[in-house]
Parts: structure tokens; sequence; C-alpha cells
């Protein structure tokens, strides 16, 4: 089992700023994808998006109690392409210390990120005045999401030829990746953080846990099958 860089949970968000920016047109290596240090994209002409709601808006589930981050990726993206239609999902967040078991309580704080951009060329306009750019957290919390605009989409990593090839919806139930982290030897009462993201080096989107403070309980699952990756 390979050792995962350990990561501190209130790093979390701060690592799906770093984990994929670089700038337009220039090319990045495997060991650039992997080092977290950023490479922020230059700010760009870019349209605004339709207001977010000011209040949020409620979403569904079963049990508020116990949320599977993955049930409400669907719910999240309506809200995003509704305020801007070429949104992408890029990665969903859930900060150390909330999740339990592979469920999230959001009765009270605890929250859940999901990490939305969007960045093509406006034919209506002149080049180089026709990039637009803009990224979209929707957080889901107390049972109601938020939205919380950015003004750059610093995490897509092919630039415009990424917007073709989004990151797929998990299929894999975040539960069911948890049952499959603990056969593999992870103590069930462990609180991990975790992240859903595109493995750098492979065509492969995984559900990344990490244990703060023993980064040898660290553990990505593919998030179509929930097989351990490593």
């Amino acid at each position: 089992m390979s050792t995962t860089m350990l990561i501190s949970p209130r790093a979390l968000l701060v690592l799906a700023l770093h984990v994929g920016a670089l700038a337009l047109g220039c090319k990045q290596s495997s060991a650039d994808v992997d080092d977290p240090t950023p490479k922020r994209l230059r700010p760009s002409a870019s349209s605004a998006p339709s207001a977010p709601p000011a209040r949020g808006e409620p979403f569904e589930v079963a049990d508020l109690g116990h949320v599977d981050p993955q049930e409400l990726v669907a719910q999240a993206r309506m809200i995003a392409v509704r305020i801007e239609p070429h949104a992408v999902l890029e990665a969903i967040s859930v900060q150390g210390g909330q999740l339990t078991g592979g469920t999230i309580d959001l009765t009270g704080k605890n929250a859940i990120t999901y990490m939305f951009e969007w960045i093509y060329l406006d034919k209506t306009r002149p080049p180089g005045q026709d990039k637009v750019e803009g990224a979209l957290w929707i957080e889901a919390s107390g049972g109601r999401f938020v939205a919380r605009p950015h003004s750059h989409a610093i995490q897509l990593l092919q630039a415009l030829q990424r917007v073709s090839t989004p990151t797929p919806d998990p299929r894999c139930r975040v539960r069911d990746a948890w049952t499959a982290v603990v056969k593999s030897g992870v103590p069930a009462n462990a609180v991990p953080s975790l992240f859903y993201h595109k493995r750098s080096t492979e065509k492969l989107f995984v559900w990344l846990f990490m244990v703060d403070g023993h980064p040898e309980l660290s553990r990505r699952v593919d998030g179509a099958t929930c097989a351990i990756v490593d």
C-alpha cells in the first residue's frame, strides 16, 4: 500500500484549488500535477453568471443526519448549470472531522462542497477578449445549498480541451467506498477528510480518504467501481 503525503484537513479546500492549477497553453508533467503548488491562471475577461440564490435553496435527502456526498451531486449540478450553463463538476470535498461511516450529518454546520468550473471562448467577442472562465462552489449544509462564485477556473487541467471531458459523476457511493477502505485495514472509527478528483497520472476519478496525522491510512477508491486503487 503506497503512502500518501500528509495533508491537514484544514487545508483540504486549498488542495482543491492547488491540485490542478496551470496556465492556459502550458503542458504539465505528472510531477507538476502531483505537486500541490499552484500555478494560478491570470485574470481574464469573463462574463458574469446568473446571480446565485441569496439565501440558498433546499435539497432533498432521505436522512439529513446521514447524507452520502454522492447522493447530492445531481441536485448540485442542476443549480450550477442554471447559474452557468457551461459549468462542469471538478471536485467534491468534505473537511476532516465530519465524515463518519461514509456519511455526514448535515443538520448543523457540517458541509459538503461541490466545485464546478467553466472555461470557454465566447464567439461573439474579439480574440483576446473572448475567454470566459469562472468557478462556483456549491455548499450543502443545514438542509440547503448555497452557491459561492469565484473568478477563475483554476482546476481545469487542460483548459479549453477539458470542457468536453468533464469529471464524471461518481457512481460509487461514499458509504460503499468507506466499506472498502475499512476492509483494506483502516480502523472503522477513523474520521477522514474526503476529496473526489481526477487522479493526475491516469484517466481515473477517485475518492481520496485522508486521516489527519496518519498518512499510512490514506486510501484512493475508484469513483466508478468502489475498488481500492492504492
